[in-house]
């Protein structure tokens, strides 16, 4: 696969066939909401690349990776920590491997996981090279659902309604 797009869109399903024969609901490119709190405000135009929630809500987001260059210039993703229990970056393996060993010197992030996907026929098996931590979301889960409920009926939601 060399088209940069379907290759993620693999990766993505990949990890839906994961998540969901884990009983997850999954969905991709999902919108992450502005919260403000007394101790925080949560507000990115962000949307998460792929996500997974389980029936005790717990909420995995995993930022697939195309390249090096796409997870070096990457400022936005500790936005999304908030908005989940377990993080990932998911990339091909020599990506995945970098981003490991950036992730193994930064003492902070600790928490986050990291996903390789190796070709395996037509499809991509997949590696955690790194554990993702379980830690309590910060972001009520609410918004995140009707996210993915929308998501999942292909509708333009601002077109007008024809009487």
């Amino acid at each position: 696969m060399s088209d940069k797009r379907e290759r993620i869109l693999a990766y993505e399903w990949t990890l839906a066939m994961y998540y969901s024969q884990k009983n997850f609901a999954v969905s991709r490119e999902i919108g992450l909401p502005y919260l403000e709190t007394a101790k925080n405000r949560f507000w990115t135009k962000q949307r998460a690349d792929f996500v997974a929630v389980n029936k005790k809500h717990d909420v995995v987001i995993v930022e697939t990776k195309s390249c090096w260059s796409d997870f070096a210039n990457d400022r936005k993703w500790r936005g999304y920590l908030p908005h989940c229990n377990k993080f990932y970056f998911g990339a091909d393996t020599e990506t995945a491997k970098r981003i490991a060993e950036v992730l193994n010197s930064d003492m902070e992030e600790k928490r986050v996981g990291v996903i390789a996907f190796e070709p395996s026929g037509e499809y991509f098996r997949m590696k955690f090279l790194r554990p993702a931590r379980n830690y309590t979301r910060e972001v009520p889960i609410y918004y995140m659902l009707w996210q993915m409920a929308a998501r999942s009926f292909d509708c333009p939601w601002n077109a007008e309604v024809k009487k």
